[in-house]
């Protein structure tokens, strides 16, 4: 059996029922970029403690610490 093809009315449907609806408060830092995506990373004992001491001190989040962190030494 020949499978169907979307037209583009199918396919614009699609797309507007597939995007999230974010009922939720958003924070600035999300606000600021919407097109952000959620990751899971694995960071050593230490590595958290640090990002821990770092939000206290600061009080960024430890997902915009790291997105700083990434973005300016990873960038280059």
């Amino acid at each position: 059996m020949a499978k169907a093809k979307l037209t583009n009315l199918t396919q614009s449907w699609i797309n507007s029922k597939t995007q999230k609806s974010n009922n939720v408060k958003t924070s600035k830092h999300q606000t600021a970029n919407l097109s952000k995506s959620m990751q899971t990373i694995y960071i050593s004992s230490e590595a958290k403690k640090l990002l821990w001491q770092k939000r206290v001190e600061t009080g960024d989040s430890l997902s915009s610490t790291i997105e700083t962190l990434i973005l300016t030494y990873l960038k280059k």
